[in-house]
């Protein structure tokens, strides 16, 4: 049997020589030989990887953190991998020798940052909404002014079709608004500095503008809250914005003459709100994914869906995301035809 050695150790030359022009490069790179033993690893590569290049070096490349993921990877595809809660892409390729006689001399691994399609597509739509906000709320604006009569008289027809105007530019600012919470929080730029949040002053502080906005539906709603409820620790705009869009889920899928009511009350530690309606309930199959992204819930046939479809489906992630970062949990019981209650807690205010 012929000694490969001589052809073994020309290859693993050629492998080192062709890395000089790869430590620069912003992606990672892993080069290893055709028995499957680390040759070289670029910067990227290593801070990609987590690794210490030399201690990594000359070992198998099934060894490496993830490496058995990258050693079952077929050459040419694309797959991806979790190092630290950051997605990492990665693609095997051949390295091939330069000579005449051009045969398979190893592995490349190439590794850059991985972002799905949604969450491009979040980055979007977040930059989009950004610049949307400053003028849709100057047409909005504009709007009251014309409906209040500042710029001269109006008809009946006319006032009535700016109220439809206005109603439908301020369902849009809550889509646009949503957009940015939901990517604040994501993003991590929602830091809630806990202070002591008074349960039944944010409930009267945004009660008239449900009442103004469904007055007209004849709801009613029953407040039980007593006036020592201890306060909360929290983030004024979290707690604020948890309320604000349960209340608004209640008052959207409840049915003229129909009742909500609010409950508060505190359990060991912490507070527990229920917000009780009598609406259409939520659909068997819907329920496992009422706190996704992007989910209506509420598909019940008993009502026309156009009357209460405004928003994409990020209001009840938005309040998960916001309850969880309180460290609360958040819960929902429901029955179709009969209504939903979602439940969340709070932690009590130090100060109690």
């Amino acid at each position: 049997m012929p000694n490969d050695e001589p052809a073994r150790e020309e290859a693993e030359n050629e492998l080192l020589r062709s890395t000089a022009a790869l430590r620069s490069l912003p992606d990672g790179v892993v080069i290893c030989d055709c028995a499957g033993i680390v040759r070289f690893i670029n910067p990227a590569g290593a801070r990609f990887l987590r690794v210490d290049v030399d201690q990594w070096l000359s070992r198998p490349l099934a060894d490496l953190p993830h490496g058995v993921e990258l050693s079952k990877c077929a050459v040419g595809e694309f797959s991806k991998i979790n190092c630290d809660g950051e997605w990492v892409r990665f693609r095997i390729l051949p390295v091939w020798s330069a000579n005449e006689h051009s045969r398979q001399i190893g592995r490349l691994v190439l590794l850059d940052e991985w972002a799905s399609e949604l969450e491009s597509s979040r980055h979007l739509l977040a930059v989009t909404s950004h610049e949307l906000r400053a003028p849709l709320t100057s047409i909005i604006g504009n709007i009251e002014l014309l409906v209040r009569e500042l710029l001269g008289p109006i008809s009946i027809d006319q006032r009535e079709s700016l109220n439809n105007i206005a109603r439908h530019g301020m369902w849009m600012r809550d889509i646009i608004n949503d957009v940015m919470t939901l990517s604040s929080i994501e993003n991590s730029s929602i830091w809630v500095e806990p202070e002591p949040i008074s349960i039944n002053g944010i409930i009267q502080e945004i009660l008239p503008s449900f009442e103004q906005q469904h007055g007209a539906q004849s709801i009613k709603l029953i407040i039980s809250v007593s006036d020592d409820l201890p306060p909360v620790a929290g983030g004024l705009y979290a707690v604020r914005t948890i309320f604000s869009k349960l209340l608004d889920n209640a008052y959207r899928y409840t049915l003229p003459n129909g009742q909500i009511t609010i409950r508060g009350k505190r359990v060991g530690r912490q507070v527990r709100i229920d917000i009780e309606d009598t609406g259409i309930g939520i659909s068997d199959s819907a329920r496992p994914h009422i706190f996704a992204e992007l989910a209506h819930g509420y598909d019940n046939p008993l009502i026309s869906p156009n009357r209460y479809s405004h928003g994409i489906g990020m209001s009840l992630v938005i309040v998960k995301n916001l309850v969880d970062l309180h460290g609360g949990n958040i819960w929902f019981k429901s029955a179709v035809g009969q209504g939903s209650t979602f439940s969340f807690t709070l932690p009590l205010s130090e100060a109690v």
